[in-house]
């Protein structure tokens, strides 16, 4: 277990908070991220979010709607159409990020600039998952398990249930300049 992870760090106080002190109120809270898809450590002292990560309770049409509104203004699509298009990226990103951590656990992510477009006029995103796929094999030098990955990530991607926020990874949500500058750019048209 990585300790430089704050989730782990949680997960080893809910530990020793369950073994040294089980008489405690103290509850420590972690993202459920691929637990799962994933063995994961469970205990009393030890709590996870409904959803993939806490960011994804933000991910919804109420609050969307009220973040357009005050900290945008003037966005000219509303927030299903807006959620409906992060899910596009949202989710192939979040399959590979699984399959990652199921499988080659110290390969690394690339960045998605490159791979994503933004149609100014009707909003959509164009996210080539793709090319996307084939830079992470490149990256990892993988290249010599290149269809069993691209096969078994598809079949995974298709194991993955329809509620969007079960498949969001909180950095690809919040942390993305790219979606910044999707707000710029539709607002300037």
């Amino acid at each position: 277990m990585d300790i430089k992870s704050n989730r782990n760090k949680a997960i080893i106080l809910s530990k020793l908070l369950n073994e040294k002190l089980p008489q405690t109120g103290v509850r420590c809270l972690i993202d459920k991220d691929f637990d799962d898809y994933a063995k994961s450590i469970t205990n009393i002292k030890l709590i996870k979010t409904d959803f993939s990560c806490l960011e994804s309770y933000l991910f919804c049409e109420e609050v969307i709607e009220k973040f357009v509104k005050i900290g945008i203004g003037n966005f000219p699509f509303g927030a299903k159409h807006i959620i409906k298009q992060l899910a596009n990226v949202l989710k192939p990103l979040f399959c590979l990020r699984l399959y990652r951590e199921l499988n080659y656990p110290s390969a690394k992510l690339v960045e998605i600039d490159g791979n994503l477009s933004i149609d100014k006029q009707t909003g959509t995103i164009n996210f080539n998952e793709n090319d996307y796929l084939n830079k992470f094999i490149n990256k990892n030098n993988l290249s010599k398990d290149n269809n069993k990955i691209i096969t078994a990530y598809k079949a995974l991607y298709g194991k993955l249930n329809l509620e969007i926020r079960n498949h969001i990874n909180g950095h690809d949500f919040l942390d993305r300049s790219e979606e910044r500058r999707v707000g710029k750019e539709c607002r300037s048209r």
